[in-house]
């Protein structure tokens, strides 16, 4: 039993660490369009990229926000600037050099209805969380 908290106080220091300090390392899977694993002198680190909110993989464009965002970032070289963790033990953190584009990418969807945002009554990532369930309509109009 010992043992066990000794090696979960361990696991959360270093979690705090790495959200505490900055990073380089290189992406090595991504989990959905704003969550990568990262690798970095051995440890793997799954961010949470700070400022973006894509769909969730089950929701409309989640597939399509895991492939771009696979395209924009896996394999390369990223430096990690932690702002703290979540409740999933994620760093939370920006992620440059490609968090500023992705910011923009996300508002430029929002502002031409492209992708969730096309839906007649679109559900934002953050209330399907919440809810589980879609409400979101083909876009067309109401009858």
């Amino acid at each position: 039993m010992r043992q066990a908290l000794a090696s979960l106080l361990l696991l959360l220091s270093s979690l705090a660490a790495f959200a505490a300090q900055p990073f380089t390392g290189r992406v090595v899977r991504v989990v959905d369009g704003d969550t990568v694993t990262v690798e970095t002198l051995g440890h793997i680190v799954t961010v949470r990229v700070f400022g973006i909110d894509c769909p969730e993989k089950n929701q409309p464009g989640g597939s399509h926000a895991t492939w771009f965002t696979s395209q924009m970032v896996m394999g390369r070289t990223v430096q990690v600037a932690g702002h703290s963790t979540d409740r999933y033990s994620r760093v939370y953190a920006k992620f440059d050099p490609y968090d500023a584009e992705m910011e923009d990418l996300e508002a430029a969807a929002r502002e031409r209805r492209i992708g969730l945002w096309e839906a007649y009554n679109p559900v934002p990532p953050w209330e399907w969380r919440k809810t589980g369930h879609p409400r979101g309509k083909p876009r067309t109009a109401p009858r």
